[in-house]
């Protein structure tokens, strides 16, 4: 199973037509609960995003973090860099505050991918990505992890 998908959209199709279509990719995906019909997503939550023609979803447990650059948001995962626009406050709001932490105007971090502190870096986890924080930020990030 792939840990991301895409849904591809024309604008010419009517917003009801759009949503048949997701509803029918979501009830193809997801294992659906008939008695309540909801969706049991579980583990495999999704951060859901727009780029450019398509609707995007990256689970959470998948994303490393997201950064920003020129106004566009870069969310990295081990085998690829999604880029989307919005804001990093925004998106700071819309994520997890359990899940995901700002070390860095331009950096949020997924706290269970963090290997190690050192300084003002943080390595994540394969041990080969450094995530520069702020020295305005370091006392939080150091409470937050438990090494204050």
């Amino acid at each position: 199973m792939s840990n991301y998908f895409s849904i591809s959209f024309c604008l010419d199709e009517s917003a009801e037509a759009v949503k048949q279509d997701l509803q029918n990719i979501l009830d193809a995906y997801f294992s659906v609960n008939r008695i309540s019909g909801t969706y049991r997503l579980e583990e495999d939550r999704f951060f859901m995003f727009r780029s450019k023609w398509e609707v995007r979803g990256v689970r959470y447990e998948d994303i490393l973090y997201f950064e920003c650059r020129l106004h566009r948001i870069e969310l990295h995962t081990h085998q690829e860099i999604f880029s989307f626009y919005k804001s990093m406050a925004d998106l700071e709001k819309e994520l997890d505050s359990h899940q995901f932490i700002r070390v860095h105007h331009g950096f949020l971090v997924n706290r269970r991918k963090i290997h190690s502190l050192q300084g003002t870096w943080l390595t994540l986890r394969p041990g080969k990505i450094r995530i520069p924080i702020s020295k305005s930020r370091l006392s939080l990030v150091q409470k937050i992890l438990g090494k204050k």
